[in-house]
């Protein structure tokens, strides 16, 4: 039989979970983290205006790997998302 060690266990545990959806991710959620990035999402969806290709989950799914900081989130998002061109 393999021998596991504790800390083996433990960083499966710690992992996050692969969600497909943004449904899927909304349903994880427990309710005070559902509240918050009910609070934080809209901020961020208005920072993100100016930069295309993300869509909602993408927005969401950084929150919740950022652990709910809207800066480290939008730090992530804007690097990974273009800026769109100006019409001018």
């Amino acid at each position: 039989m393999v021998a596991y060690e504790d800390d083996d266990l433990m960083d499966y545990e710690e992992e996050l979970p692969e969600f497909e959806n943004e449904a899927d991710l909304d349903e994880y959620l427990n309710d005070d983290e559902y509240e918050l990035m009910n609070q934080l999402f809209p901020h961020v969806k208005k920072e993100m205006v100016d930069y295309q290709g993300w869509d909602n989950f993408a927005l969401k799914k950084t929150i919740f790997e950022t652990n709910f900081d809207p800066d480290e989130s939008l730090k992530i998002l804007k690097r990974s998302f273009k800026k769109k061109k100006s019409e001018e």
